[in-house]
């Protein structure tokens, strides 16, 4: 999914997109395209890109590109999503002491894009730093710190047995060598990442373990972490003797059983999806009620431990050893304890076991040299040179799927670009249309009033009969007209009904009556249209 979403290959490049980019959330996901959390995260930004173009642009960082913002941002897991506005870094709180960044994936989309919608709000009004809207469950808090530890189904300490499972109990003697010296097992870690290792020889009781047992499983979270016996349960009998009872009479009753525990062995191991601090304070209220000094220890302090160790052994400058005494039988110790002596010799034994095994690796090494030097035989040069050819060419394939993968990325985003654009060019057709439909009906709106306006209302004006005192027409016609020619009267007639001043009159009162009826449709245009036109006057 990361093909679909822009990607910032160098440092100006990214300065530019945080400077450049205005009124929207800059979106940097730093990680890696071949991480398998980063792709997860890839999907959920290229779903939601298209939704969010208006609030926020997004874009794809590789850490080893821009180690100057990695190492600004102290980005030591991937992926981490960076949010920028106008220039200015936003911060978040997540519950976490980081608000600079979101380590790890977002569960959902909806998750995204009200992150989004916050940072987006909060920078409009002036904030550096907005509450963030995910529920902390969907925080990644141990996917990505965590993501190589596996919890096992049952995390607790198990309960110890106190008697051992025997047929017929048997009496030991004291063995005191069972607690001296170093221990040779269980000395290293396994899957936990702390433990309590004992500092000093001892014997733990059925009380001890069951104590361990009752205070770890009780403060410890197994939904994050789980605890491992790297003891056995109580196997080596202790006798004694009732009170009261004389001296003599042989052995005494079997009591209870115990395990020896040796400098250096690892009691309890813990691990998960924990550090040392959530830790400590359980496993040191443990140490304590030990019989034997016991110190909580992690996987890195044990090793600086058993390593300083070591070099005090090999840089010791003082040849009076134990060993180096009894070897060289030194102020007439042959009279030392045999089973010391067969101890020694055991050691011896094993040192010699080591030294030819060193021997036979150097001839192993130089070995392997003298094959290197040898010429290849000529009848299996062919194979040789087959197989080069076909490396070659294979070679030659996958560079050439290589390139061709590239070109179609490009073209690709070409297309991608090409879309964009005719998108964009339709939606501004879209709009100069409907302002073209606007235009033209305020046009046809406007042609309509014009029209009614110049539409003018006939004035009707009915026959009125004549006053009684009043001449007619007739009568004043004969009073001016004289008796003469048709011609002569005809003329005359005309020259009177020009210079009429009754003529002009009744002109100017027809036009003042259709000037007054072209006002009355104005001011009330539901009146009924009176029909006929100016024309017909």
């Amino acid at each position: 999914m990361s093909l679909f979403l822009p990607k910032l290959s160098s440092k100006k490049d990214i300065d530019e997109v945080i400077k450049g980019v205005a009124e929207k959330v800059v979106v940097l996901r730093f990680g890696r395209d071949e991480d398998s959390v980063c792709l997860q995260l890839d999907e959920i930004l290229s779903k939601t890109a298209h939704d969010l173009s208006n609030m926020a642009s997004i874009y794809i960082v590789d850490v080893d590109k821009a180690p100057i913002y990695t190492r600004y941002f102290d980005i030591s897991y991937i992926p981490s999503t960076v949010f920028f506005f106008n220039g200015q870094h936003m911060k978040v709180d997540y519950g976490s002491p980081d608000h600079t960044k979101f380590v790890g994936s977002f569960k959902t989309k909806q998750d995204f894009m009200d992150l989004i919608e916050v940072i987006y709000r909060g920078a409009m009004r002036g904030k550096m730093i907005v509450q963030s809207p995910i529920d902390p469950q969907n925080i990644p808090k141990y996917d990505l710190l965590y993501h190589d530890v596996i919890l096992p189904e049952k995390p607790k300490l198990k309960f110890m047995n106190k008697v051992p499972n025997l047929k017929k109990a048997k009496k030991e003697r004291k063995r005191l060598w069972d607690i001296q010296g170093p221990a040779r097992t269980a000395n290293t870690f396994t899957t936990g990442k702390y433990a309590i290792v004992a500092m000093g020889g001892g014997y733990l009781h059925w009380g001890h373990l069951e104590m361990i047992r009752l205070t770890v499983n009780r403060k410890m979270d197994s939904q994050t972490t789980f605890a491992r016996w790297r003891v056995n349960s109580p196997y080596k009998p202790i006798t004694r003797k009732g009170l009261g009872q004389r001296m003599g009479g042989g052995k005494g009753a079997i009591d209870h059983y115990a395990v020896p525990v040796r400098y250096g062995r690892l009691i309890v191991e813990v691990g998960g999806k924990v550090e040392l601090a959530e830790v400590e304070p359980i496993l040191t209220e443990v140490a304590k009620k030990l019989p034997f000094p016991a110190k909580v220890m992690s996987r890195e302090s044990l090793a600086t431990l058993q390593k300083e160790q070591a070099e005090r052994e090999e840089n010791n400058q003082n040849p009076w050893t134990f060993k180096e005494i009894i070897q060289g039988n030194m102020l007439e110790f042959s009279l030392i304890c045999a089973f010391l002596l067969s101890r020694a010799a055991v050691a011896l034994k094993k040192t010699q076991k080591k030294e030819i095994r060193e021997h036979l690796n150097t001839i192993k090494t130089r070995f392997l040299a003298e094959c290197a030097k040898l010429k290849v035989p000529p009848h299996k040069q062919k194979y040789g040179e087959c197989s080069s050819q076909r490396l070659q060419e294979e070679t030659k394939k996958f560079n050439v799927g290589k390139e061709t993968l590239s070109t179609l990325e490009e073209d690709l985003k070409a297309v991608l670009i090409a879309l964009e654009k005719t998108e964009e060019q339709v939606t501004s057709l879209e709009q100069e249309c409907s302002l073209l439909r606007d235009q033209v009906k305020e046009e046809e709106e406007k042609a309509e009033q014009m029209l009614q306006r110049k539409e003018r209302c006939v004035l009707h004006i009915h026959f009125q009969p004549p006053e009684k005192d009043e001449p007619t027409l007739e009568a004043e016609m004969r009073k001016m007209l004289q008796h003469s020619d048709a011609e002569a009267t005809a003329r005359k007639l005309g020259e009177i009904l020009q210079t009429s001043e009754a003529s002009r009159n009744a002109q100017e009162l027809l036009l003042q009556a259709h000037r007054r009826a072209d006002q009355i449709r104005e001011v009330n245009p539901e009146l009924p249209r009176v029909g006929g036109t100016a024309s017909e006057l």
